[in-house]
């Protein structure tokens, strides 16, 4: 049986970014269970959603061959359609159990940088999502393109931008004043990352379509958008209790699952809403 590197890269960046979900789900009060569940969710969503994007970029690949589209296995995944394809596996699945989706895509932003950052090494061993002609430092010669022209590892500088933003995304947990803001950090942050990353790449999404604007480059442009309007919305009000609720109930408020800036209670809460 042959195993490509591929797929092997996929289920380690799973794993890694499984891990780092349930981590994140405890500070929004989200059990383990909850983080496996959803993680079906996401896993399926994504896969269709960067399958169906690569396809539609990659179209004339296969016209000739079009059974060739469900041979997942060999490569050939959107970064974009991924993420746009996971968060809307989120929101049905936040949907379905009536939880908050803004917290949910707050959970959920880091892992999923960590597994983009991890998974780009399966990239770098299928020799997919490889970067322009290169003869400077860094430079790679990827024996599946069979030009031997040496190139630009883009995929391992995607990689490694990816763990910078990782980082950047916990530095900036401080700013957080509401929740859907690390989402919002996310989506600028991975856009620029992708912006600065298809100035080395080539094939299918290293292809101009307005000036020197690429592809992945123009659909970057409305995620920064989105993260800007997600930051900049004011956090919802908190209404005043009543006179009459006061004097019923002196205890301090019950924390709903998903929120991140109630009080602490002692007594656990499921909080669906």
């Amino acid at each position: 049986m042959h195993i490509h590197a591929y797929g092997v890269m996929l289920a380690v960046a799973f794993l890694f970014g499984l891990a780092l979900l349930i981590r994140e789900g405890r500070r929004y009060k989200f059990s383990s269970d909850d983080m496996l569940d959803m993680t079906i969710y996401i896993i399926i969503s994504s896969i269709i959603g960067a399958r169906i994007m690569y396809i539609l970029l990659s179209i004339g690949d296969y016209s000739t061959d079009p059974l060739g589209a469900l041979k997942i296995y060999e490569g050939g995944l959107s970064q974009h359609g991924g993420v746009i394809g996971g968060f809307a596996g989120l929101a049905l699945f936040g949907w379905r159990k009536k939880y908050s989706i803004a917290a949910l895509c707050d959970a959920a932003a880091p892992p999923l940088v960590l597994g983009s950052a991890v998974a780009r090494w399966g990239c770098f061993l299928n020799g997919c999502c490889y970067g322009a002609p290169w003869n400077g430092p860094f430079a790679i010669v990827f024996p599946s393109l069979g030009d031997g022209l040496p190139r630009h590892p883009a995929m391992l500088y995607d990689s490694f931008l990816h763990f910078a933003l990782l980082g950047a995304m916990f530095a900036l947990r401080r700013f957080k004043r509401k929740d859907g803001d690390m989402v919002a950090f996310y989506l600028v942050g991975f856009a620029i990352l992708r912006f600065i990353t298809e100035i080395f790449r080539s094939g299918n999404t290293g292809v101009a379509v307005v000036g020197t604007i690429t592809i992945a480059q123009l659909v970057s442009i409305p995620l920064i958008a989105a993260g800007i309007f997600i930051y900049t919305r004011p956090a919802k009000p908190v209404a005043a209790p009543s006179a009459k609720n006061n004097k019923k109930n002196s205890s301090p408020p019950k924390k709903t699952k998903g929120s991140s800036a109630s009080a602490p209670q002692k007594k656990k809460n499921k909080g669906k809403r």
